[in-house]
C-alpha cells in the first residue's frame, strides 16, 4: 500500500508544484490595481500566441474591444508575462507625446530578427537603445503636420483606387 501511495504523493506534489509555478503570477495585475482578462495556466490572455489556431492580431483585437468600455488599461499576459494593454487612444496618444522615453527597449524589439528581415532594422518599435534613438529622430524630423496635410490627397486617391480595384475583382 505504501509503495503506491509514495509515488502517487509525488506525482501529486509535482503536479501541484507546476501548476502553483505556472500560476503564482496571475495576481500581479490585481496587487497594481488593475483588471483584465483571465489568463489560462499555460497561455495566458492570447491562445493563440503557442498553438497558432488565432492570429495574434485577431487575439488582441478581441481582448481590446472587450475591455475598452471597462478600463483605459488592462493588465494581460503573453504567455507568463505580464504586459500592459491600452484600450483608451486618448491615453495612447499621452503616453507616446509624453513618456514616449520611457517605451524605447519594448517587448516589439524581440519579435522581429533584425539580421534576416530587410525593414526591420528601419523601424523604431523594433529597435533599442541608441539605434532607437537614432531612427526616432529622423522619423520625428518628416513627419510634421504640413507633411501630413500635403500627403492626405495622395493617400485617399490611392485608396479609392485600391477600393476600385478591389471590387472588380470581387466581381
Amino acid at each position: 500500500m505504501i509503495a503506491i501511495l509514495v509515488p502517487l504523493f509525488l506525482v501529486a506534489t509535482i503536479a501541484g508544484l507546476t501548476v502553483l509555478y505556472l500560476t503564482w503570477h496571475f495576481n500581479h495585475w490585481k496587487m497594481k490595481g488593475l483588471n483584465g482578462p483571465k489568463p489560462s495556466i499555460i497561455f495566458g490572455t492570447w491562445p493563440g500566441l503557442i498553438n497558432g489556431k488565432i492570429p495574434l492580431f485577431y487575439e488582441v483585437q478581441k481582448t481590446f474591444m472587450e475591455w475598452k468600455s471597462v478600463d483605459r488599461i488592462i493588465g494581460i499576459f503573453a504567455t507568463r508575462s505580464p504586459q500592459i494593454l491600452i484600450t483608451d487612444p486618448s491615453f495612447a496618444k499621452e503616453i507616446e507625446i509624453t513618456h514616449f522615453n520611457s517605451f524605447h527597449d519594448n517587448e516589439d524589439s524581440t519579435w522581429s530578427n533584425n539580421k534576416f528581415e530587410e525593414m526591420a532594422p528601419l523601424n523604431p518599435v523594433s529597435l533599442t537603445g541608441d539605434k532607437w534613438k537614432e531612427k526616432r529622430q529622423e522619423f520625428s524630423a518628416g513627419l510634421t503636420m504640413n507633411r501630413f496635410k500635403a500627403f492626405y490627397p495622395v493617400m485617399k486617391e490611392a485608396g479609392n483606387k485600391m477600393t476600385k480595384y478591389v471590387k472588380g475583382k470581387m466581381e
